[in-house]
């Protein structure tokens, strides 16, 4: 990765943001993994604030401290594929609130394809298929998206550290 010499000794270049890949399932020999992603979005974290004021305090305003951690949905958009029905088979597997929950790791890769940051959604699950926008004039690869829910983002950072 390339480095610049810094006042604290070497600063990398920030991170390209279009070299990242997308593993879905716990077990990385049978992920499904989807370099062919076009866009990956909503990787949010998000922590409520409670406004708190006691009794006894002398102060009038409230003191702001912090709630419940709130995650937003992940939305995963690719061309469409000939054949490639791993999504819908996903959602066509639940039956009366049973579905397949899996973990889904999101990448971020450096130049030499390895990975610098990863965030790790557990217990996620499809919420939304979107299929293409299909018009007879347009010449516009077909795109479709998938909507996951999960219950968490774990965020890992690999390499060296300053």
């Amino acid at each position: 990765m390339p480095s610049i010499p810094g006042p604290l000794g070497l600063a990398q270049y920030p991170l390209s943001s279009f070299f990242y890949v997308v593993e879905i399932g716990d077990d990385p020999k049978k992920a499904v993994i989807g370099a062919s992603f076009t866009e990956v979005a909503g990787l949010t974290q998000e922590i409520e604030t409670i406004d708190y004021r006691d009794g006894f305090d002398l102060i009038t305003v409230p003191r702001k401290i912090p709630g419940r951690k709130k995650y937003g949905n992940v939305t995963l958009t690719r061309g469409v594929f000939h054949r490639n029905v791993e999504f819908q088979e996903w959602v066509n597997s639940m039956i009366y609130n049973d579905i397949e929950r899996k973990i889904v790791r999101v990448s971020l890769l450096d130049s030499a394809g390895l990975p610098v940051i990863q965030w790790i959604l557990s217990n996620a699950y499809p919420i939304k298929i979107e299929g293409p926008s299909l018009k007879s004039e347009g010449n516009e690869i077909a795109f479709e998206s998938i909507e996951l829910v999960h219950e968490g983002i774990k965020v890992e950072h690999f390499g060296e550290s300053f």
